[in-house]
């Protein structure tokens, strides 16, 4: 089998794939995928699961050949319409960044400062003081 010296990685194109099954922090979903072929409209959906797997690469290692397996949840306009919660109603996580206390993390994600401790009780936080940067706190729901 000859391979072309100026054969392009596939990386840049399974990258691709692999970035819509991301969920945006906005949307709290991955983005929406519509699914054609010509001009017919197979579905439109968003993508639940991907399994990617290089079978081919040039001798310094660079993935020329891959195969990408995708699992897609079928959804409608309206529905995904109304599943993008902007709200404090859809639970969430948290990394937490340099010099973010809970306080603020409550002011930013629930308008409201003084709902910390939901946080702190939460992620079982004892010292609330103690929160370090990179720590991924889940984010409740209120009710």
């Amino acid at each position: 089998l000859f391979l072309s010296p100026e054969a392009t990685s596939v990386k840049e194109y399974t990258d691709q794939i692999a970035e819509l099954a991301q969920i945006n922090q906005e949307l709290h979903r991955p983005p929406v995928c519509k699914l054609t072929w010509g001009n017919f409209e197979i579905f439109r959906g968003v993508l639940n699961s991907l399994n990617q797997q290089f079978t081919m690469f040039m001798p310094d290692g660079t993935p020329v050949r891959a195969t990408v397996d995708c699992t897609f949840e079928y959804t409608t306009e309206g529905v995904t319409r109304s599943r993008e919660l902007h709200s404090a109603d859809v639970p969430k996580t948290h990394r937490v960044r340099d010099n973010e206390t809970l306080q603020s993390i409550a002011a930013q994600k629930y308008n409201d400062p003084t709902l910390w401790r939901r946080i702190a009780r939460a992620n079982n936080l004892a010292n609330p003081r103690a929160l370090k940067p990179g720590t991924v706190l889940i984010i409740p729901t209120l009710t």
